[in-house]
């Protein structure tokens, strides 16, 4: 900054806040860029603090938080700079934004936003926020449809011959425009949902919308390729009742016509999309930005149902939607239950809410416990609660003493020994199948998971330990080129070759031509190797890349260097991966401190639906 002189106290401050719990490049550079803009007008004195707030706010979004509350701002500055800061309270902190011009309580009005709970927001987050509030609530608020109660009685016995909550989460899909259905790993999400769209297009004339036509138009969506290629698969693997077909699955990014090279999508409020159902798995994944993209594109009178695992990781970027939806009280109001009830023949099945404030969206939400991926007294479904509940010793003692049951955990292995481990878990080379149908299916049986891309242990070391375990001197070229055998994902966008970031095949050789295969509803897809978009092996990917997956066989690698980026979500989400066999290399202080941690994002977004609500009891 060519105001700023060397040694400037502002500048000394942040270049004193290095190392684990210091400032990146980029927080320091867009302090000082904001600090530039109101650097006449504020007393010299006041410089350097500015300059940590600011920092700090920077840090807090790079962390994927949506804002930074002034309490942790407040510990924040106090524990880097105590002779600075430790005497300053939350009310100095107020004051000295909101004086600094750089700060309103209006939005529009500055480049950062103090809510009237002391949240520091960027401009953009917080509209983005309110934005995304307003909408949910337009979906939660209207009058119920008027339907005959024994014919909806008799519908949902035919869909559901067992009463429960698959059963209510129907009715309540017929009840609402908005549901939010969540449930953890094989607990009958899609198929839930299959049998919800043949419900709605049975009861479609009492449904539908002014002007809408006389069947659903019905859009299904992911975040992800990986995930909507999944979604498709379950649904293809899922009972239903009789209906029409449903058109591929989309990833949001190419249902909102957004791009890579563009801020601007195709289809917003002033163009909504073009549908009566909007129908969108793995939604804990989805960001507060694509989230607010997404409900601000649905036309007037759509239903909305997201699906998704309220205890599995975040999204990559800012915000924690499905989460802040979802708390873990599942009541609901005492009227809704008796509705539900009613329908459905389970009297006295659903919880009730005893009073006291409430979200909005509490009557919209349905929550599935029951696993058919793994029994919940199955070792793996017992592991799993302990971690969702953090039960650090619990989970250990299911790691380390049943072994029998196809779980089990060890230290970290040294270099000696790491080879073999790895060698233990994959096939044996030259065991590979050619056929790419065979091929497919047995990378999709097993997974190797890392916490990081970096390191010993990461995602880059172990896929070049796979390389050359099947091909030997010829690693390097099979890290490069691909080879024969090798699994593969996508990690750029190719829209004109139906390729997305996430997408996994395989290579193969045929007439001596290396090709990709993917697979695309029930049939597969082959691509020469020349046109694939960026890709990189796959034999070893990230927790955060396996979300929405399952696998029969999986490897999870925890190594010490991770316990900064650990925490019980992403343990969940690596053990949840596994049907049959799960095998965790790491040491018992790294998944105490995981299970003990939970990955808390900050955000605004319950109290600005409860605001713009009203009291709800």
């Amino acid at each position: 900054m060519s105001w700023l002189r060397p040694g400037h106290p502002a500048d000394t401050l942040l270049q004193g806040s290095t190392g684990k719990n210091g400032f990146e490049e980029v927080d320091r550079a867009f302090a000082l860029v904001l600090l530039q803009r109101v650097r006449s007008t504020l007393p010299e004195a006041q410089l350097p603090v500015l300059a940590l707030a600011l920092a700090l706010l920077s840090r807090a979004a790079g962390e994927r938080q949506v804002c930074l509350p002034l309490d942790g701002l407040t510990r924040q500055a106090s524990d880097l700079h105590p002779e600075q800061c430790a005497t300053l309270a939350q009310s100095d902190w107020r004051t000295l934004l909101l004086e600094s011009g750089l700060c309103a309580q209006l939005p529009h009005t500055a480049p950062l936003v103090l809510d009237h709970a002391d949240r520091l927001y960027l401009l953009r987050q917080f509209v983005q926020e309110r934005q995304l509030a307003h909408d949910l609530l337009a979906l939660c608020q209207g009058a119920p449809p008027e339907l005959d109660p024994d014919e909806v009685r008799h519908a949902l016995a035919a869909a559901f011959p067992v009463p429960g909550r698959q059963r209510a989460a129907a009715a309540l899909a017929l009840h609402s425009r908005l549901l939010l259905l969540t449930g953890g790993p094989g607990t009958g999400k899609t198929t839930t949902m299959s049998r919800i769209l043949e419900l709605l297009r049975r009861f479609w004339p009492s449904l539908a919308p002014p002007g809408a036509g006389s069947q659903p138009r019905i859009v299904l969506a992911a975040p992800t390729g990986k995930a909507a290629a999944r979604m498709q698969q379950a649904l293809a693997a899922s009972p239903t009742l009789d209906g029409a077909p449903l058109a591929a699955p989309l990833t949001l990014h190419r249902l909102l016509g957004l791009r890579p090279d563009s801020e601007r999508a195709a289809y917003t409020r002033e163009r909504p999309l073009e549908l009566d159902l909007l129908v969108v798995d793995e939604a804990s994944m989805v960001d507060l930005s694509l989230m607010a993209r997404l409900l601000e594109a649905l036309p007037a009178g759509a239903r909305l149902i997201l699906l998704g695992d309220r205890d599995q990781l975040s999204s990559v970027e800012a915000g924690s939607v499905l989460a802040d939806l979802c708390p873990e009280d599942d009541s609901l109001s005492p009227e809704l239950a008796d509705l539900l009830e009613s329908w459905c023949g389970m009297e006295h099945s659903l919880p009730r809410a005893t009073g006291g404030p409430a979200l909005p969206t509490r009557d919209h939400r349905m929550h599935l416990d029951h696993s058919h991926r793994f029994a919940a007294e199955s070792p793996i479904g017992r592991a799993s609660t302990a971690l969702r509940q953090g039960d650090g010793e619990t989970l250990l003692q299911i790691l380390d003493h049943e072994n029998d049951s196809g779980l089990s955990r060890r230290d970290l292995p040294g270099a000696r020994e790491l080879p073999g481990l790895l060698s233990g878990f994959l096939p044996a080379p030259g065991s590979l199948p050619a056929d790419a149908e065979q091929l497919l299916a047995l990378w999709e049986r097993r997974q190797i998971l890392c916490a990081l891309n970096l390191g010993p242990l990461g995602v880059d070391a172990v896929n070049r330990f796979a390389a050359q375990h099947f091909f030997g001197e010829r690693a390097d070229l099979a890290l490069g080129a691909g080879a024969p055998g090798m699994p593969l994902m996508v990690v750029g966008n190719a829209a004109e070759r139906g390729l997305f970031n996430g997408d996994g095949g395989v290579f193969l050789l045929q007439d001596g031509q290396l090709l990709a295969a993917f697979r695309e509803g029930h049939s597969l897809r082959l691509l020469p190797a020349a046109l694939l978009p960026p890709w990189k092996p796959a034999w070893a990917i990230t927790i955060h890349k396996s979300q929405g997956s399952e696998y029969a066989r999986v490897l999870v690698l925890l190594p010490d260097q991770s316990r900064r980026v650990l925490c019980r979500e992403l343990v969940y989400t690596a053990l949840s991966r596994a049907r049959e066999s799960l095998q965790v290399l790491a040491s018992r202080r790294t998944l105490l401190d995981a299970a003990a941690t939970r990955l808390e994002r900050s955000s605004g977004l319950r109290d600005a639906l409860s605001a713009l609500a009203g009291p709800i009891q």
